[in-house]
Parts: C-alpha cells; structure tokens; sequence
C-alpha cells in the first residue's frame, strides 16, 4: 500500500481548509472529539475565554451552549463575538473539506521509485497530472493515487497504483 501522507500534504499544501462555524457543526466536531459528556464544558471555555468554570462568564457561556444543544436558544441571534468565538472553536477541529484558492485547478508532479522487474533495474520514475478545476475538487474530496497513475498512462493504477502489480516506494508528491 502507498503511503499517503505525501499526498496530503501536498493537497493540504495547495488547498484552503474549510472548518466548522455553524453551532450544529461545531458541537458535531466536539462531541466526537471529547466525548458525549466533555464537550460542552471544552465548548464553554472557549467561547467564555476562561477555563475557570467558577466564573460568571464560564456559567453563563455552558447554559447557552446546553440551550442551543436542547434547541431552546437559536445561535443565529447570538452575539457577534459569540459567533467569533464558534468560529475559533472550529479551528481548533479538523477541516470539513479543503478548497482550490480562487476556483483553480491543481497540477501534481509524483516522483517515486520503480521497483526492478524482468527489463528493467530499480530506478526513478517522476509524472505530472493537470487537472481542472472541477476534476480537482473532485479530487481534492476523495484523493487516490489510482487516478494519478491512470492520468499518467492507461492501466498505471494496475501497474503502480494501491494494489499493484509493482509497488511504487519513496512516493513524493509537490503541487505547483
């Protein structure tokens, strides 16, 4: 299996992340980060600014996210800095999707080490695929290496790719 950290680093190099702000998305992303009980006193402290929960404003932010948890308070009427503070808790979680700045396409050059085989010696081997910009978000959503090597030529996800007949090692990716 190819390793694909090298591949996201380079999608996450060249692509915006897109994090939660919505109160719904945020307690979404908190729950699964700190369990079914935990996250709304971690939500409180950073929308009060305090860890102290002896404070009035530590209180006060925990009763409001447990109102917008029961559907008793509507987050859109909240103030503009509790909204500030929703977005800065989203930062703290993991993107939602990454985007193409200005709606661009993406090109990724893909260097790797070609296993030796019958013809052929160990060597280094080296692709670039252009995508537009629609194919890109596409792939930006769902990245495979198998649709890199098939761009590269026709069966080259069966040659290379995941599950191929020859493994690529020492696999880097750039984007431009």
């Amino acid at each position: 299996m190819i390793d694909k950290a090298p591949l996201q680093r380079a999608i996450d190099g060249a692509t915006v992340p897109v994090y939660p702000s919505s109160f719904t998305d945020v307690a979404q992303g908190f729950k699964e980060k700190f369990g079914a009980r935990g996250w709304t006193s971690q939500l409180a402290q950073i929308v009060s600014g305090t860890s102290d929960k002896k404070s009035n404003k530590y209180k006060a932010a925990l009763r409001n996210v447990q109102r917008y948890e029961k559907g008793t308070y509507n987050p859109d009427r909240a103030r503009a800095n509790v909204k500030e503070a929703l977005t800065a808790a989203g930062k703290t979680l993991d993107p939602i999707r990454r985007e193409l700045p200005g709606g661009q396409g993406l090109t990724l050059t893909v260097t790797f080490t070609a296993p030796e085989d019958r013809g052929h010696a160990q060597r280094e081997r080296s692709f670039t695929v252009t995508m537009d910009a629609t194919t890109a978000a596409e792939f930006v959503a769902a990245p495979d290496y198998d649709y890199l090597f098939d761009e590269w030529f026709d069966g080259g996800a069966e040659a290379y790719g995941d599950d191929g007949d020859y493994e690529a090692e020492n696999v880097q990716v750039s984007a431009a």
